[in-house]
C-alpha cells in the first residue's frame, strides 16, 4: 500500500488515550496510551464500553518491548550467568555515584529491604535502581500485602473451623487451595502495571503478542545518554524520601477523558509542539521521541495486515506532540481519530452502589411516612 505523507499540524489534545486508526476508509488498528501504575483491565471494561469495544475488535496487540520484559522481574541481580551478570555490572550505579553517594544509595535500598546485598545493589542499571525503588517505596503495595495477608488468614480460619467439624485436615481441602490461589492471584494482579495487566489479557483471549522493540534497546538508549544525566536521574531518587502513592493518577487515568493525565502527570507541550516532563526527568524528555520514532517501522508492518487488527499499547506520554505516535502517524498518510472515552452509566452506579443505598434508606421511609400522612388527611 502506498501512504502518502501529510501536511497534519501537531496540535493533540492531551486528554485523549484511545485512538482509531484507519487507512483507505478501513479500520487497521487501534493506539491506546496506558500508564505503568497498577490498574486492572477488568476495571477498564466496566468503566469504558469503547475499550471493550477496541478489545474485542482486535486479534493482536502490541506492547513497547518483548515478553520477557513485561510481567517478569528484570532485577540483574536474578540473571543466571555470572558473565552476564558482571557484564551488566559494568553499567550499574556504582560507576555513577561517587563513594559518598553509592552508600547512601545502597543504605535506601537495604533500609527497605533488610536482604539485599551490597553487590547486587551496586551492580544495578539506573533503570533497575529506580523500578526496585518505586516498587519498595510504593505505599499501594504495603496495603495491598497487608490486605492479602489479612484475608487469606479469613479463609484459613474458615477452613480450619469446617475441617474441624468433618474431621478433615486442611490440605486435603481442594476448594481451600483454590480459594487461596485465587485471592493471591487477585492481589497480585493489584499491583501490577495496566501494562502488565493488559499482557496477561491478551495471553488469556488468545490475543497475538508483539514487541514494537526488544527490551535490550531500552537499555541500550540509556546507556547512551549522558553520564551527567544518569547521575542527577538517580541523585533525585536516593535523596527523595517521600513514600510513592499512585492513587491521584490511577483515578485521573479512570476518568477518561474528563481528566488530563498529561497535565496530572507534569507534562506539557512547549512553543513547538514538544512534550516535555516538567519532574526534571531528563530521560523522558531525550527518549521518548527516539523510541517512539523506532517503532514507526512495525508498527506500519503490523497496520499493513488486511487480516489482523492490532492494538498498540504503549505509554500515554508517547501519543501527543510532533514527536508522538499520533502525529507521527499522520505525517505517514493514515487518518488518526480519538475514540471517546467515557465513564458509563453502570460504572458510575456501581461506584457509588453504597452513597445509593444510604441515600434510598434514608429517603424510602420519609417519602413513605409522607404518603401516609397526605392519605390519612383524605
Amino acid at each position: 500500500m502506498s501512504i502518502e505523507t501529510s501536511t497534519a499540524e501537531p496540535s493533540i489534545p492531551l486528554n485523549h488515550r484511545l485512538w482509531k486508526i484507519t487507512s483507505q476508509g478501513e479500520v487497521r488498528g487501534y493506539l491506546m496510551g496506558t500508564i505503568h501504575y497498577p490498574i486492572l483491565v477488568e476495571d477498564l471494561l466496566l468503566k469504558f464500553s469503547a475499550i471493550r469495544g477496541v478489545l474485542n475488535d482486535v486479534t493482536d496487540i502490541a506492547f513497547e518491548w518483548e515478553e520477557r520484559a513485561v510481567n517478569s522481574d528484570i532485577n540483574p541481580s536474578h540473571k543466571k550467568s555470572v558473565s552476564d551478570f558482571e557484564k551488566h555490572c559494568e553499567t550499574g550505579i556504582k560507576h555513577l555515584l561517587t563513594e559518598h553517594e553509592l552508600r547512601k544509595a545502597v543504605d535506601v535500598i537495604q533500609s527497605l529491604q533488610t536482604d539485599a546485598s551490597v553487590r547486587d545493589i551496586e551492580c544495578m542499571h539506573p533503570f533497575d535502581y529506580e523500578f526496585e525503588y518505586y516498587t519498595l517505596r510504593n505505599s499501594r503495595k504495603r496495603a495491598v500485602e497487608e490486605s492479602l495477608k489479612k484475608e487469606l488468614e479469613l479463609i484459613k480460619q474458615r477452613y480450619l473451623l469446617l475441617g474441624s467439624q468433618i474431621g478433615l485436615n486442611i490440605v486435603n481441602l481442594e476448594p481451600y487451595r483454590q480459594e487461596h490461589n485465587q485471592c493471591v492471584k487477585k492481589h497480585a494482579a493489584l499491583l501490577l502495571s495496566l501494562d502488565d495487566n493488559l499482557f496477561n489479557y491478551a495471553k488469556n483471549n488468545n490475543k497475538q503478542i508483539h514487541a514494537l522493540s526488544p527490551f535490550q534497546e531500552f537499555y541500550d538508549l540509556i546507556n547512551n545518554l549522558s553520564h551527567e544525566t544518569q547521575r542527577k536521574s538517580m541523585i533525585d531518587v536516593i535523596e527523595s524520601e517521600e513514600d510513592i502513592d499512585f492513587s491521584d493518577t490511577r483515578a485521573c487515568y479512570l476518568m477518561g477523558d474528563d481528566c488530563d493525565l498529561m497535565t496530572q502527570t507534569r507534562f506539557y507541550l512547549n512553543d513547538d509542539e514538544i512534550l516535555i516532563d516538567d519532574n526534571n526527568d531528563a530521560w523522558s524528555n531525550e527518549m521518548l521521541p527516539v523510541r517512539s520514532r523506532n517503532w514507526l517501522p512495525k508498527i506500519g508492518k503490523l497496520l499493513e495486515s488486511k487480516e489482523k487488527k492490532t492494538l498498540f499499547a504503549v505509554g500515554t506520554a508517547h501519543l501527543y506532540g510532533k514527536y508522538g505516535l499520533v502525529y507521527l502517524l499522520r505525517e505517514k498518510g493514515y487518518e488518526v481519530e480519538p475514540i471517546p472515552l467515557q465513564v458509563s452509566l453502570f460504572s458510575k452506579l456501581h461506584d457509588n452502589a453504597g452513597v445509593i443505598a444510604l441515600t434510598a434508606a434514608i429517603a424510602l421511609p420519609l417519602i413513605y411516612s409522607s404518603y401516609i400522612r397526605t392519605t390519612a388527611h383524605k
